[in-house]
């Protein structure tokens, strides 16, 4: 989906590069929606007990991958920490470092954050509440805790000055000290 709905909005020739992103992040998110809940729906409503690979169940498990693995996975992206792995071990080596500049720049190059697939994972956790509180209450913390937990990993990767922990704020914005 994160393939092919941006290549199916190009084809509609929208007059701005934010008519475009806006377009693509619906398309997305309504999307994301239709195959976390509505598919299961459909397909699950003969069975409504928490049995193994009854409705709740799936219901439980798709509430748990959207709200906290999704940003977890964005926290633990592997490629990325072993960029910063290899910038800091070269760094430890000082004049000895056989790190090229390239090299340097790639692993100190800031994440990367496709604030359309962010938005469609939000409005996939929302609609999703939507959808399914009213037979799952518990999903509303578990929604409480995923919505956290996208914060917290935006803040992390927002951050333009991740290294100089005293100079940032939590918002990611650089504090000029005054002398």
């Amino acid at each position: 989906l994160c393939f092919a709905i941006p290549n199916i909005t190009k084809l509609e020739r929208l007059g701005s590069q934010t008519g475009y992103y806006c377009s693509v992040a619906i398309k997305l998110s309504v999307s994301l929606f239709l195959n976390n809940a509505v598919i299961p729906f459909i397909t699950y409503t003969r069975s409504i007990y928490f049995t193994e690979g009854g409705f709740l169940m799936t219901v439980c498990t798709n509430w748990a991958l959207i709200c906290v693995v999704d940003p977890l996975t964005e926290v633990f992206d592997v490629w990325y920490l072993v960029a910063k792995v290899q910038w800091w071990l070269a760094r430890r080596k000082g004049s000895e470092s056989t790190l090229t500049q390239r090299e340097a720049n790639i692993a100190l190059e800031p994440y990367e954050v496709n604030m359309v697939a962010k938005y469609a994972q939000l409005m996939n956790i929302m609609f999703y509440t939507s959808f399914y509180a009213l037979l799952f209450p518990p999903g509303i913390l578990i929604t409480i805790v995923g919505l956290g937990l996208h914060y917290w990993v935006c803040l992390l990767y927002t951050s333009d000055a991740a290294d100089e922990r005293s100079s940032v704020d939590l918002g990611g914005r650089r504090i000029i000290k005054k002398k």
